[in-house]
């Protein structure tokens, strides 16, 4: 079984390094944090981006921020377990603060939240531009969506990824690609024909709330996923990100 075990993971990631492409830009755009943190086990750095730390719980939502980049958080936001939802987009987006007990009949929670609310548009607001920026700077891209098992079972799915591959066409003057990551039990719907649109799979996500935990998911999946698309260069990290100061 070990012997089996190791030929089967071999021969995973050397069909991914036989694939190999390299990026100047590698964009997460959802669904939740596991494509960055993934990237992030795999590389020991990530660039932030203006959805690499987010939760979308639906790809309508993910397609009307694209649409509508200039409402994204420039209003208010709805404190819900440790996030913030955007009340303009429906995105949500970590806060500074880690505490997951604010409350809003607390006044000194009502105060860390004002804090992390004017925080939040600062910092979604310089990542925004960061965003349009990279479309732009003569660099080729990489656009990553995990798609949610959710989103997956959508009969109208295919034509929501067609609508977010017209969206970045449009978008973007850089060349770039999009790569589609979904569970193993979907890929083969999720193929396309179209040569900028690559759909790769891993046998099954980490549960919405442990993305953050090495040991959860599919290792060697996600493993074989970041060894195929990689990073031109990589950017030695001078901090520790949120998930390593717990």
């Amino acid at each position: 079984m070990f012997e089996y075990s190791f030929f089967k993971n071999l021969k995973t990631l050397l069909k991914a390094v036989f694939r190999l492409k390299v990026y100047d830009n590698i964009i997460p755009l959802g669904y939740n944090c596991e494509t960055a943190f993934r990237f992030y086990v795999h590389y020991r750095f990530i660039e932030s981006s203006f959805l690499t730390w987010v939760y979308i719980d639906d790809f309508d939502i993910l397609l009307n921020a694209l649409n509508n980049l200039e409402n994204v958080a420039t209003d208010d936001f709805i404190y819900e377990q440790a996030l913030y939802k955007c009340v303009n987009s429906g995105i949500r987006f970590h806060g500074r603060t880690r505490d997951k007990a604010l409350s809003e009949d607390n006044e000194e929670s009502r105060l860390l939240m004002a804090q992390d609310k004017e925080e939040l548009r600062s910092r979604i607001k310089y990542l925004k531009e960061k965003f349009i920026k990279t479309a732009s700077d003569g660099k080729k891209n990489l656009y990553a969506v995990k798609i949610s098992k959710k989103d997956a079972e959508r009969a109208d799915i295919r034509e929501k990824i067609t609508k977010l591959y017209e969206f970045l066409n449009n978008f973007c003057k850089n060349k770039f690609d999009l790569l589609i990551i979904t569970e193993k039990n979907y890929y083969q719907e999720l193929l396309f024909d179209e040569k900028n649109i690559y759909t790769r799979s891993v046998e099954k996500y980490a549960p919405d709330e442990t993305v953050t935990d090495k040991k959860a998911g599919d290792k060697l999946g996600w493993r074989a996923v970041w060894t195929e698309f990689r990073p031109k260069k990589h950017v030695w990290k001078k901090k520790k990100l949120k998930f390593e100061q717990i």
